[in-house]
């Protein structure tokens, strides 16, 4: 009888994988402060985008970088003789007179005139530091105390001052500096804006609306609400005219390079104009928002400036209140009918 015979079995050797775990970050006081200012950056950049109040949007990232590398003195062009602090030492190595002398640097007023820039500086630190849950020597809140006076520069509405910002020769400065005031808007909100935040009145999306919606980027990390702004008919006119087509971006604007606007490029068209009529230090930018808010609360009431300025409900009224927007649109077409009766606004059709 015939007897199938078994197929040897092969056994494989054993293989011995390498554990996958990353090295364990260095602790916090190992670190230089140029080190720890990268890891701060990591941990801040995660966080673009978070909702529920975890997050940050791109531009308050880009700008807590910035005053905290120039605070540090990390920029490439600094220029001083001396520097603030010493950024290739260890945190665990930092005493308090390090800290005292990095503050006392940014409020000598032999170093940096402005005493809201210092603050910047010294805040931003203080920001990181806090964030990376540094040990901090006892006198160190102390030390990072700064009473800064506060200045409210809120420009007076006056007509002589708008009607060369609106009527200037640059079609696209004049775009901008018009949506500026007609929204409320940043040069963020403008770069930003895209062909879906063109709606109707109910803030539905359509190809040719009248309006605008969408969230103010300023604080849309933490709010999740649109305000339904309405087009006056002049700044309407000049957005058509530099619609961009549909593009990969989304965005509603390109610059003639094809890409979408930098804000320092929507706010320096601006800002051109200021200086070449004279109005350096009596505006800027951010002024047509407060002109703006200021004249709806006149001509209109509180509501409607809350709304003009995308201010979110109190978390008391918010489960109770749907908004109604014709109140914004009935005040902008008041401060429109203003603006043309002062000679600010030169009406289309």
């Amino acid at each position: 009888m015939r007897r199938e015979s078994a197929t040897p079995t092969t056994v494989q050797p054993a293989t011995h994988r390498l554990p996958t775990t990353l090295p364990a970050p260095k602790p916090i006081l190992e670190l230089t402060i140029r080190a720890a200012r990268d890891r701060y950056a990591a941990e801040l950049r995660k966080r673009i985008g978070l909702q529920n109040g975890k997050g940050i949007n791109k531009n308050t990232f880009e700008k807590t970088l910035q005053s905290l590398d120039l605070g540090l003195a990390l920029n490439k062009r600094y220029a001083r003789n001396r520097r603030p602090i010493d950024v290739d030492m260890r945190l665990g190595e930092l005493a308090l007179a390090d800290y005292e002398t990095f503050v006392q640097f940014w409020c000598d007023p032999q170093i940096i005139t402005s005493p809201r820039t210092g603050q910047n500086y010294i805040g931003a630190f203080r920001q990181m530091l806090t964030r990376l849950k540094v040990p901090r020597p006892e006198g160190f809140d102390e030390v990072f105390s700064l009473k800064v006076p506060k200045t409210r520069k809120i420009a007076r509405y006056d007509p002589e001052v708008l009607k060369p910002l609106l009527n200037c020769k640059n079609e696209r400065a004049r775009l901008f500096a018009m949506m500026c005031l007609n929204l409320g808007a940043y040069a963020i909100d403008i770069v930003r804006l895209r062909f879906d935040h063109i709606t109707d009145a109910e803030g539905r999306p359509t190809d040719n609306g009248h309006y605008i919606t969408k969230p103010r980027e300023k604080t849309s990390h933490q709010n999740d609400f649109s305000v339904t702004h309405w087009l006056r008919p002049e700044t309407k006119v000049l957005m058509e005219r530099y619609r961009a087509r549909p593009n990969p971006f989304g965005t509603y604007f390109l610059s003639k390079q094809g890409a979408p606007y930098h804000t320092k490029t929507v706010s320096g068209l601006i800002e051109e104009v200021i200086r070449d009529n004279g109005l350096t230090g009596q505006f800027s930018v951010k002024q047509f928002r407060k002109v703006g808010a200021s004249q709806i609360k006149a001509l209109a009431g509180s509501d409607a400036m809350h709304q003009y300025k995308s201010n979110a409900l109190s978390s008391a009224d918010a489960p109770y209140i749907l908004e109604d927007y014709t109140i914004l649109t009935k005040a902008l077409e008041k401060f429109r009918e203003k603006l043309i009766a002062d000679g600010v606004l030169i009406p289309v059709g």
